[in-house]
């Protein structure tokens, strides 16, 4: 099977459920964080499969932060995790001023 997975994994009721038709998981961004992953343990290790996809994200970002800043990966995560939710809170706050 492509990308680690075996067909059980792909045919699976977990993957039916999150790979059902228009789910935003199709995008090939979080498909190739899925496929990362090489099976559903690692994400049902996860609160939720959202959790895993945005704890995915801040270790990618993290990692590249590291590389650049005097900052350890712990640190860039927690900055990274404040400023993202920030962010959503900013973006929520002018949508709910638009309407």
């Amino acid at each position: 099977m492509a990308r680690g997975w075996d067909q059980s994994a792909v045919d699976s009721s977990i993957a039916q459920t999150f790979l059902g038709h228009d789910s935003y998981i199709l995008r090939p961004y979080f498909l190739s964080t899925l496929a990362r992953a090489k099976d559903w343990s690692k994400i049902q290790r996860a609160s939720s499969l959202r959790a895993y996809l945005i704890g995915d994200f801040l270790e990618r970002e993290a990692a590249l932060v590291e590389e650049t800043v005097n900052i350890d990966k712990v640190d860039a995560i927690r900055c990274l995790r404040d400023m993202f939710q920030e962010v959503a809170s900013d973006m929520a706050q002018r949508e709910s001023n638009e309407n």
